[in-house]
């Protein structure tokens, strides 16, 4: 036991004798840990003054003439600093200065002014290659007629109307636009258009309905309402001419401004037509009248008899034209230049429009003439074989009955049976013309 103790020390030696020596707990090893703080040698700056640690940085901007701030154009010539800048206005053929068109045609410089220089190539027309080149093309005064052009067969003339109905021929044009174009340039207000011997165009005059049969109709066209209606082609006779373009002639009737083709009308140049127009008169008792045109080449008028009280700015024994119902016109030139126009300053009452009183009264209105009163009125009226006599009490009971004005009733009937005479009327017992449609109107009409 004793000297297992001793083995054990001995050994114990031997081994600490075989370890190395020891490094101190804190020493860094460098080549461990290069960047360490304690393994990097301090740099001696004006031993190496050109480490980059011994550099400061320089801000040229603050110090421009600082020797790192100055550039040397030899070394490097396309430096910013180095290109000087050219004055082409001084310098114009520097190759700065010089555009190159094919690679910028846009430029101002590649852009050719034809007014400044005319004779440049491509201010030059070839008009064998481009003949529809506005250079190329013939400028036609469109208000030189055919004679003027040396043209033959031009079938649209200007032309003076005559008051006995004759024309003197002014010139030819070889178009309808020409002519048009023409008739617009002139002051004079008695000058027309005419083709194959027609009015097509005119200054003012009236337009004539009455050019069909009466089984035929009209169609006119309000161009403000997006919709065609009709006209009777024989019966209904005047309506005011506006304006006339390329066979469209544009007119006033009944209040309604409208659009019509020229070959199912005639126009009648004022100077012409030597008054002939429907027209407004206040009567005796001052009872205002329609005089409505049945035949402008016979002149011959019916009337509507008086048909409410007129208003105070119409005179008696007066001629008025109206063709919308509402302005009245002592002088019809000044009429038809108002419409030409779309106004009304002319009218004797342009501050003052009319509305007849039974053109917009309610159905639901009751009249205040009793029965008697109008079978009285009916019977002073009408001839002895009309179906109209001693028929007053049948339209005072139907206003009782179905709520519709009696003198209305009464005023629609006398309007479409002509006083209870029509043969639809005594043949039918059908006193509004119900379905009484223009194509066959006899025929289709209702029977009672």
């Amino acid at each position: 036991m004793k000297y297992t103790k001793l083995f054990i020390i001995v050994l114990v030696l031997i081994l600490s004798s075989c370890e190395g020596p020891k490094r101190p707990l804190n020493e860094v090893d460098c080549n461990v840990t290069p960047n360490h703080e304690e393994c990097i040698e301090e740099i001696d700056c004006l031993v190496t003054p050109n480490d980059p640690s011994c550099l400061e940085e320089i801000d040229c901007s603050v110090t421009p003439e600082h020797e790192d701030c100055i550039v040397d154009c030899t070394v490097t010539p396309n430096d910013p600093e180095c290109i000087e800048e050219v004055d082409c206005e001084i310098t114009p053929n520097h190759e700065d200065c010089i555009v190159d068109c094919s690679v910028t045609p846009e430029h101002e410089d590649c852009i050719v002014d034809c007014s400044v220089t005319p004779n440049d190539p491509e201010c030059v027309v070839d008009c064998e290659i481009t003949p529809n080149d506005p250079d190329c093309v013939e400028v036609v005064d469109e208000t030189e007629t055919c004679e003027i052009r040396e043209i033959e067969n031009c079938v649209f003339s200007l032309a003076i109307a005559n008051s006995d109905d004759t024309f003197e021929n002014i010139g030819t044009y070889e178009t309808l636009r020409h002519a048009e174009l023409a008739l617009d340039d002139i002051d004079d207000m008695d000058y027309v258009v005419l083709w194959d011997n027609k009015v097509v165009d005119m200054k003012q005059g009236v337009i004539n309905f009455k050019t069909k049969e009466s089984t035929q109709i009209t169609e006119i066209f309000p161009p403000d309402l997006y919709i065609k209606t009709y006209l009777n082609g024989h019966y209904n006779v005047d309506g005011a001419f506006i304006s006339s373009d390329a066979f469209v002639i544009t007119g006033m009737i009944a209040g309604l401004r409208f659009e019509v083709n020229f070959s199912d009308v005639e126009l009648i140049p004022h100077v012409q037509n030597d008054m002939n127009y429907s027209y407004y008169k206040v009567t005796m008792h001052n009872e205002l009248n329609h005089y409505i045109l049945q035949d402008l080449h016979t002149v011959a008028y019916w009337s509507t008899g008086p048909f409410d009280q007129a208003p105070d700015y119409l005179l008696e024994d007066v001629k008025y034209y109206s063709y919308d119902g509402h302005y009245f016109y002592d002088d019809i030139e000044e009429m038809f230049l108002d419409y030409r126009l779309n106004i009304n300053v002319h009218a004797v009452n342009r501050y003052e429009p009319y509305y007849n009183y039974y053109q917009y009264l309610s159905f639901r209105t009751k009249t205040n003439y009793t029965g008697e009163e109008l079978n009285d009125y009916l019977n002073n009226h009408t001839v002895s074989y009309s179906v109209m006599r001693d028929s007053g009490f049948d339209f005072y009971n139907a206003q009782n009955d179905v709520f519709i004005n009696a003198a209305l009733e009464i005023a629609f009937a006398v309007h479409e049976s002509g006083w209870g005479t029509s043969a639809i009327s005594i043949a039918k017992r059908n006193l509004f013309g119900m379905n009484a449609v223009d194509s066959d109107p006899f025929n289709e009409a209702t029977g009672f």
